[in-house]
């Protein structure tokens, strides 16, 4: 199954990776419990691990360079270390890809942020790895 993850603000992709870079995505919902059962919130979380590569280049069908995975990777730590709190909340879309190149799933949430980003980097052949947490939280109806 591949994945294909957005990240954008007021309708801008600022970031896209690709099965190239993720290598585990998971998508999550609760509800945040309260004595007061009208104060009950809706947490999405969704959590990414993936790899780090500076040779994972992104090329069109006639083998143009588009982008470089590795610069979406990095933006992805920018991401995480903004201070100013209006542009901490990003819209996120994804979509599931099976073998056959047919969506089996396709979700787009609202003003996530990041909760969460590690780097880990080995001495090897130069690539690391990643992992982002990100959460919303909304009030039920909420959408």
């Amino acid at each position: 199954m591949n994945c294909i993850f957005e990240v954008s603000k007021n309708g801008n992709v600022e970031i896209s990776l690709t099965e190239h870079s993720i290598k585990d995505f998971n998508i999550s919902s609760d509800f945040e419990q309260s004595f007061n059962l009208r104060h009950n919130n809706l947490i999405s979380e969704i959590c990414i691990k993936g790899l780090i590569n500076a040779e994972s280049l992104l090329v069109d069908e006639e083998g143009v360079l588009i982008d470089r995975e590795v610069d979406s990777t990095r933006k992805l730590a920018n991401w995480a270390l903004i201070p100013e709190f209006e542009d901490c909340y990003k819209d996120v879309s994804f979509k599931l890809i099976n073998n056959e190149g047919k969506v089996v799933q396709e979700e787009s949430i609202k003003d996530m942020y990041v909760v969460d980003y590690k780097e880990k980097f080995g001495n090897g052949i130069g690539v690391g790895n990643f992992t982002l947490l990100l959460r919303r939280m909304a009030k039920l109806g909420e959408k």
